[in-house]
């Protein structure tokens, strides 16, 4: 029985862990203020990912 509840207390903590890790972008632009764009403040992947083409299509240099 503490084997099962060592293997569930585990794994859950190993599934926290990657869930509250974050990818984010800093654009840049010469003469204008740095952005910081991460996923986690965007309903899906897409919408990140919409706001980075956007910020790199404005002339911002996003990495």
């Amino acid at each position: 029985m503490k084997t099962i509840f060592l293997i569930a207390a585990l794994a859950s903590t190993f599934i926290f862990s990657f869930s509250s890790c974050s990818k984010c972008t800093t654009c840049t632009k010469s003469g204008g203020s740095n952005i910081k764009l991460c996923e986690k403040d965007y309903s899906s992947h897409t919408a990140y990912g919409l706001a980075v083409d956007y910020y790199s299509g404005s002339g911002y240099n996003c990495n």
